[in-house]
C-alpha cells in the first residue's frame, strides 16, 4: 500500500477545502502526512546479515525518508560488522549506534525487535548499543473469531495494544454500505485475563449491517450500516454507543455512496461502498489503513470495507500486540 495522502482538492474525499488561507482539506492532508512521517512502523521481509533489505507498509512516498521517521525490525542473522539497511524504494543507509559509531559484531541478534530512527542520512539504533536493551514485541492477527491467550510468565507491567475493525455493511439496490469503524485500545498486561474471546464482525449481506468486532467485553469496533431508501449507508462510528460516522474523522468508516454516487473514503476505518445508477457502478471509497469499499455491484475488501450496491461488505479484523 502506498504511503500517500489526499488533500482538499482530491476527488472522492469527504473533507474538501473550507476556509482560508489553508483549506480544511489541505490542513487535514498536512497533518496526516506529519502523522506518517513521525510514526513507528514495522519492517517486513527482512533479510541479510550486514547488508539488510526490508519492506514497509505503507510504502515510502515520493518525498522519501525524512528525519524522525522510525521503524521496528527483527534481524534474521547476527551481524558480523557494520550494517546498512535498504528499505524498498529508498537509498541504502548505515545503521549506527546512538553516538554515531559503527555497530560492532554481535550487536544485532535474530528474534529480537530493534527500533531505529532516520536522522541526517543514517538510521540511529535507539537506546543502549547492546542487544539486551531492545524491546521484545509479540503480535497476533485474527482474521476469524477465536481466543487470545496471554503468554505464560507475562509480567504485570507490559502493554497490550488491541487494534480492531468492525465489519462493513452490505449495499442496497442502488446505494453502497458503510465501512466498519476502527478502534485502538491499550491495557496493562495485569488488567487483561489469561484468555480473551475475540469476535470478528461479519461482513453484512445485501441490505444488512456489518457485525461488531470485540476483544472480550473490553472494547468494541462497530460495523457499518446499510443504506435506506437509496440514501448512503452510514459508516461505523468509534463512539461508545456506535454512533454512525461518515469518514469525517480518522476512526469512523466511510459512508456508502447514494444512488449513482461514489463511496466515502476512510483513514483507519473501512471505505464506504459505491452506489450505482441503472447498470453503471460508481467507485467505492478508499481507506488508508482499512479495507477499501467495493464499487457498485462489488464486495468490500477486508478489513471493514463496505459493499457496493447489491454486494456484501467485508469482515473485520483484530491485531493484538504485547510490548
Amino acid at each position: 500500500m502506498q504511503r500517500s495522502t489526499f488533500d482538499g482538492s482530491s476527488p472522492s474525499v469527504p473533507w474538501g477545502n473550507v476556509g482560508v488561507p489553508e483549506g480544511l482539506g489541505d490542513q487535514y492532508a498536512r497533518l496526516l502526512q506529519a502523522l506518517f512521517d513521525n510514526s513507528t512502523l514495522p519492517l517486513s521481509n527482512v533479510s541479510g546479515t550486514n547488508t539488510i533489505t526490508a519492506d514497509v507498509n505503507p510504502e515510502i512516498d515520493a518525498h522519501g525518508l525524512v528525519d524522525n521517521m522510525a521503524f521496528r525490525f527483527v534481524p534474521q542473522a547476527i551481524n558480523t560488522g557494520g550494517v546498512t539497511l535498504t528499505i524498498t524504494g529508498t537509498p541504502e543507509a548505515d545503521i549506527l549506534n546512538a553516538d554515531g559509531s559503527t555497530l560492532e559484531s554481535g550487536t544485532l541478534q535474530p528474534g529480537t525487535v530493534y527500533q531505529i530512527v532516520y536522522w541526517s542520512g543514517d538510521f540511529i539504533l535507539q537506546g543502549a548499543v547492546s542487544a539486551q536493551a531492545s524491546v521484545q514485541i509479540e503480535q497476533w492477527t485474527f482474521d476469524n473469531s477465536g481466543t487470545w491467550n496471554k503468554p505464560a510468565g507475562t509480567g504485570n507491567n507490559r502493554t497490550v495494544i488491541v487494534q480492531m475493525w468492525g465489519g462493513g455493511a452490505g449495499g442496497s439496490a442502488n446505494a453502497g454500505g458503510g465501512g466498519g469503524a476502527f478502534v485502538e485500545a491499550s491495557f496493562l498486561s495485569q488488567d487483561v485475563n489469561s484468555t480473551e474471546a475475540i469476535a470478528i464482525g461479519a461482513g453484512g449481506a445485501v441490505f444488512t449491517a456489518g457485525g461488531n468486532t470485540s476483544f472480550g467485553n473490553r472494547v468494541f469496533a462497530f460495523g457499518g450500516q446499510p443504506s435506506s431508501g437509496g440514501n448512503p449507508g452510514p459508516g461505523g462510528g468509534p463512539g461508545p454507543n456506535g454512533e454512525y460516522g461518515s469518514g469525517e474523522n480518522l476512526w469512523s468508516g466511510g459512508a456508502g455512496g447514494g444512488n449513482g454516487l461514489i463511496g466515502g473514503a476512510g483513514v483507519f476505518g473501512g471505505g464506504g461502498g459505491g452506489g450505482s445508477i441503472s447498470s453503471t457502478p460508481s467507485a467505492g471509497g478508499d481507506s488508508v489503513f482499512g479495507g477499501n469499499g467495493g464499487a457498485g455491484f462489488a464486495s468490500g475488501s477486508a478489513p471493514g470495507g463496505g459493499g457496493g450496491s447489491n454486494a456484501v461488505g467485508a469482515k473485520g479484523k483484530v491485531v493484538v500486540s504485547l510490548i
